[in-house]
């Protein structure tokens, strides 16, 4: 299964960190409410699995999120830590998300 996010096709929706690889991508942190799915984080990383398991932000997601939790992930990895946080902060501009920073202007040619 896959779910779009701005121009990415994201591999999920995943219920559980156990269904997914330690592998590097961006995620997204996914509350479905009412048959539509917003989006209530957006992070990067090289090991998507084990960032998620222990994120500092998890307090926001439990605040934000009704219902059991839910992931997408782009996997990234032939991209480079630059090209990851580029995605992650495409996806946090294009979306508001409500948790985490607020979105930085990509530099310039990206």
């Amino acid at each position: 299964m896959s779910v779009l996010i701005g121009n990415y096709t994201f591999c999920g929706v995943y219920r559980s960190t156990d269904e997914m690889d330690n592998y590097s991508g961006v995620y997204a942190i996914l509350n479905e409410k009412g048959g539509k799915t917003y989006i209530i984080d957006v992070d990067e990383s090289d090991k998507v699995k084990t960032s998620i398991e222990n994120h500092d932000r998890k307090p926001c997601w439990d605040e934000n999120r009704k219902g059991a939790p839910a992931f997408a992930v782009y996997w990234t990895s032939n991209r480079d830590p630059q090209e990851r946080k580029a995605i992650e902060q495409e996806i946090r501009g294009q979306y508001g998300v409500p948790c985490g920073e607020p979105p930085q202007p990509l530099a310039e040619g990206q």
